[in-house]
């Protein structure tokens, strides 16, 4: 059994199996994990790709809507467009602040329009990693699940030897008990005679 034990490299067979199976679990979870943000990424490009670069049906959805750079440009714009409101009372339109505020506010708009657009573009780099990811987790899953099925090959083996110990083991103390008993039966004086009835002297 030590021989196998060094032979395959294996000093306990036991405790190698439970960090195998373990690995292989927690890899199997994250292929799972992995293939589902894929698929969920996928279906969300898929919506993206479906309205082309049109800027004003693509901001309606969420996913372009929660966009932090989206988001911060759009609160720009808001707050531009208000200024501008209250500009627009005060000058016409040919005055220097007029025209400049609404230059600033043309640019803020084409900028929000730009990383509207730009969404689908990152979307997609996301995407790409995350097929990556998951095609390297599933591969590690494959290798994994080939140390298992070669570390279950090599434990038949070890617990087929791991019988015979125990067996020549109780072999063994059955064997060690006798020696003992017999060792113990011979030191112990025998009386080879015995009084069966006292002699009577005759009358």
């Amino acid at each position: 059994m030590q021989a196998y034990r060094e032979v395959t490299k294996s000093v306990s067979l036991d405790d190698k199996q439970d960090i195998v199976t373990s690995k292989l679990k927690e890899l199997s979870g994250r292929v799972t994990q992995a293939r589902s943000d894929r698929i969920r990424i996928e279906v969300e490009l898929a919506q993206l790709r479906q309205l082309g670069e049109n800027a004003s049906a693509l901001f309606v959805l969420p996913l372009v809507a929660s966009d932090p750079t989206v988001v911060g440009i759009h609160t720009s714009v808001t707050k531009m467009e208000n200024d501008f409101a209250t500009l627009r009372q005060r000058y016409r339109e040919k005055h220097p602040k007029y025209v400049q505020a609404a230059t600033q506010l043309t640019d803020l708009r084409q900028s929000l329009t730009n990383a509207i657009l730009k969404v689908p573009q990152s979307l997609a780099a996301a995407y790409e990693s995350a097929k990556a990811a998951e095609q390297a987790l599933d591969l590690a899953l494959k290798d994994q699940e080939t140390v298992a099925l070669d570390l279950n090959k090599r434990a038949i083996q070890y617990n087929v030897l791991a019988r015979e110990v125990q067996s020549d083991r109780i072999l063994y103390d059955s064997v060690l008990n006798r020696l003992k008993e017999t060792d113990l039966t011979k030191e112990l004086e025998s009386n080879k005679i015995r009084v069966v009835q006292p002699a009577i002297v005759p009358e």
